[in-house]
């Protein structure tokens, strides 16, 4: 899929004339029309990305997406149910959480937990075109996204590390240090080189290259409306990510299912990259699989209005699945109960655990894969290059459509799953807009949660202060101190009470 490829290879006749019956037979010879403009490089790489392409699957999309128009999944409501295995927060006593705690302290000890960061994004909403984790947050420690999550899988590590110390590693031979957890990190085309860059950089956070690992998720090429293979530069196929869903079909595709069995793993988190405050690796959510051999175990938090614009965990037909907010109606988003409270109101925040059962289960059914891969149709404005007109077009409609696959359709294939409730304060701080985009979701809105919270934990050690933490007087508790408020020293009376701002403990 990579157009970084050595330009050596040359392509045997036999391959070049499969090529072309290929595109000649899925009605795609406009894909021929300029190669003798090409030069050699040019060509070579044109063909690489070519061979890469599953022209049938296009011709399949195309007729039953477009043509046929085929509806998506509806969400009536003789078929919507209510999930009932949940773990509210009121269930969440501290007796309850301590013992799952425990057991995913456990988890993590052994070597049985991986987690994988979605981070094929880049930050071109917030005016910024490197890896959304990448960002560097308006706080003290100036830190960027990468490297909290790296600190804080470290710092997880060490106190499970210390609960079960049977468990540790030599470091590396480079000092780093071996944790237990295996670090994985979903990239794009676009974001994965300065991903391996930035990290290399920043000499993997103090963690050993063999606890960090990496692989790409797959793209698909934009279709017109007669279904032809649009063209972003004359030797250039016009090509966009899969959507977060394509993860299925790459642990497959880049061997990492291989290589997460081989590594016994039993549990793996995915989550989204720009939610600041998500638990990595959260040993609760541990906890909860490994107690009740749930296959999936998926965050929620309460939604804020009814206008808020996010799916939603529900059961249809019985079977665990996410509502699109795009697939409600009316009557649905505002539906109550006799309390007067939202009915359909847990809201999926792309954090979720699933077994390794699970995975090698639905990856390698051919039934499964059938239902897994349910394409979603986006019909979008991009400007395209037009090979009679030979240059840019820009169109003044919508005029491409683009296939994505979405993390949750797995989710119906699920046979046990369970739904933790979450304080969205204090564990969902998503980075989805610039400041001047949306007064929510944004790096103020999340900075301030972030400071709101370790302020907290640090009163809880034992500090007073004579302000309340905001985006403007920022409070940081460096991560290489606390996973979670844990273990942070009690101040001396000379050093409790604080009135620097910003205040930052490291």
């Amino acid at each position: 899929m990579s157009t970084h490829q050595s330009h050596h290879k040359k392509f045997s006749e036999t391959e070049i004339a499969h090529l072309v019956s290929e595109i000649v037979k899925n009605n795609q010879e406009h894909l021929l029309k300029n190669i003798d403009e090409l030069n050699e490089q040019e060509l070579h790489l044109y063909y690489q990305d070519l061979k890469q392409l599953d022209f049938k699957l296009l011709h399949s999309l195309y007729q039953t997406y477009i043509v046929q128009n085929q509806a998506p999944t509806t969400f009536n409501d003789d078929q919507v149910t209510l999930v009932e295995e949940i773990l509210s927060l009121e269930q969440q006593t501290g007796q309850l959480l301590n013992e799952l705690q425990l057991l995913g302290l456990e988890a993590i000890a052994k070597g049985e937990v991986a987690v994988i960061l979605l981070a094929g994004g880049q930050g071109t909403r917030l005016g910024y075109d490197k890896p959304k984790g990448m960002l560097t947050l308006e706080v003290p420690s100036k830190r960027t996204i990468f490297s909290y999550y790296a600190d804080k899988i470290k710092t997880l590590s060490n106190y499970a590390l210390s609960k079960f110390p049977q468990y540790k590693k030599e470091n590396d031979a480079h000092g780093r240090q071996r944790i237990p957890i295996q670090f994985y990190l979903m990239t794009s085309v676009v974001t994965d080189q300065d991903t391996k860059d930035y990290f290399k950089a920043n000499d993997y956070f103090g963690i050993s290259e063999d606890s960090i690992h990496y692989f790409v998720q797959g793209y698909l090429p934009s279709l017109d409306k007669k279904g032809k293979i649009l063209f972003e530069s004359k030797n250039k196929i016009f090509l966009s990510p899969n959507g977060n869903g394509g993860i299925y079909d790459s642990l497959q595709s880049t061997g990492v299912l291989k290589k997460l069995n081989d590594q016994k793993i039993k549990y793996i988190q995915m989550m989204g990259v720009d939610n600041i405050l998500g638990k990595f690796a959260d040993p609760e959510q541990i906890g909860l699989m490994v107690k009740k051999g749930y296959e999936i175990v998926s965050k929620y938090a309460k939604k804020r209005n009814a206008a808020e614009s996010v799916g939603i965990h529900v059961l249809r037909d019985k079977k665990f699945s996410i509502m699109e907010y795009s697939d409600m109606t009316e009557a649905q988003k505002n539906k109550v109960d006799a309390n007067g409270k939202l009915v359909y109101d847990k809201s999926f925040l792309c954090n979720f655990f699933c077994s390794i059962d699970f995975l090698n289960r639905i990856i390698n059914d051919e039934n499964a894969k059938k239902e897994l891969f349910q394409y979603h149709l986006a019909n979008k404005q991009v400007a395209y290059y037009d090979v009679d007109l030979k240059q840019v077009v820009k169109p003044a409609e919508k005029n491409a459509y683009k296939f994505e696959l979405f993390i949750f359709d797995s989710f119906p294939l699920a046979k046990t799953f369970c739904l933790m409730e979450i304080n969205r304060e204090e564990q969902f701080a998503p980075i989805k807009n610039s400041v001047t985009g949306s007064p929510q979701d944004n790096p103020r809105t999340a900075v301030e949660q972030l400071a709101k919270l370790h302020q907290k934990w640090l009163i809880n050690a034992g500090y007073t202060f004579d302000y309340q933490a905001s985006w403007e007087n920022v409070v940081e508790v460096d991560p290489k101190i606390t996973y979670y408020g844990e273990n942070i020293p009690a101040p001396s009376e000379a050093n409790k009470h604080i009135t620097a701002k910003p205040f930052y403990l490291k």
